[in-house]
């Protein structure tokens, strides 16, 4: 039997019109919270979005600790932090002081901002903000442990940062890391994972070019399996628009699937395995005695 019993909760864009009196709106949100908190729902998810005009919550830690004021048992997550657009050591000090707050029933959710309108407005490029993600939580996961972290980024540094409290759960809340369009997300939750693996097979006597080659064939059956899925759901949708609602006939295009399904292993496999060479790069000792 798994550890971790099936949940049921939701997530909050929020979408509402944008002819919508926020105050109203955000008000609203907050009564739908404390319903799903009667009503016995385990957990909620509050995204952040900037520029959308539907999706009004800027700051959903702000949200979530008016909710938690409202609510007794519901588990509240930002859903997500968009790691991009902030400095990771503000982020940390943030969730940990929300995760005592609300005595373990916060959760932290990442990802690395999902509008494009939005990073245009902050100046950045789209294809920079999973990079950034990913920098941000090899920041960001080390302090919520309590760790002391020194880094320099072209978007931020850190010396000897630490945070002055910890969280309140052990040794961290829950974390979750979101995957809109690719298998970023995924990637990036595995990474601490992947350090862990790569560095104990090197202390065994294993060579970097057996350890490529192993995470290669990870990558590639994980782009497969998510171009595959993604592909069907898109077929279908496809399928329903143009017969159901066009009156047209549907064309299958089997050389534009091969093509799709081969340029998302490719892009799989080279963003996994650029991962896996700072993974390599790791030092065995401080690996293995953190854990």
């Amino acid at each position: 039997m798994s550890r971790h019993p099936l949940r049921f909760g939701m997530f909050m864009g929020p979408f509402h019109a944008t002819n919508l009196d926020p105050t109203y709106a955000l008000e609203r949100d907050l009564q739908l919270v404390t319903l799903l908190d009667r009503l016995g729902f385990d957990e909620a998810w509050i995204g952040e979005h900037h520029s959308g005009g539907f999706e009004i919550i800027a700051a959903p830690e702000v949200f979530i600790a008016a909710a938690a004021e409202r609510t007794k048992h519901i588990r509240l997550g930002t859903g997500v932090k968009s790691l991009s657009y902030h400095h990771p050591f503000i982020v940390a000090e943030t969730m940990a002081q929300l995760d005592h707050m609300m005595r373990g029933r916060f959760m932290f959710g990442a990802g690395p901002g999902a509008l494009p309108s939005d990073s245009k407005m902050f100046g950045l490029v789209p294809t920079d903000l999973r990079p950034r993600m990913d920098e941000a939580l090899d920041c960001i996961v080390p302090l919520l442990r309590g760790e002391t972290v020194t880094k320099k980024t072209s978007w931020f540094e850190l010396n000897e940062a630490r945070l002055s409290v910890g969280c309140y759960s052990k040794p961290t809340m829950e974390i979750a890391i979101a995957s809109v369009r690719s298998p970023a997300g995924a990637l990036a939750a595995g990474h601490g994972q992947r350090v862990y693996d790569a560095v104990l097979l090197k202390v065994l006597g294993a060579s970097r070019a057996r350890i490529v080659l192993a995470y290669a064939a990870e990558y590639a059956l994980l782009g497969l399996a998510a171009a595959g899925l993604a592909s069907l759901i898109g077929a279908i949708a496809a399928y329903m628009t143009v017969t159901h609602l066009m009156h047209a006939e549907f064309i299958f295009l089997p050389a534009t699937l091969v093509i799709t399904l081969s340029g998302t292993v490719f892009l799989t496999i080279f963003l996994g395995l650029a991962m896996t060479w700072r993974v390599l790069g790791q030092k065995a000792a401080g690996v293995l005695r953190g854990d």
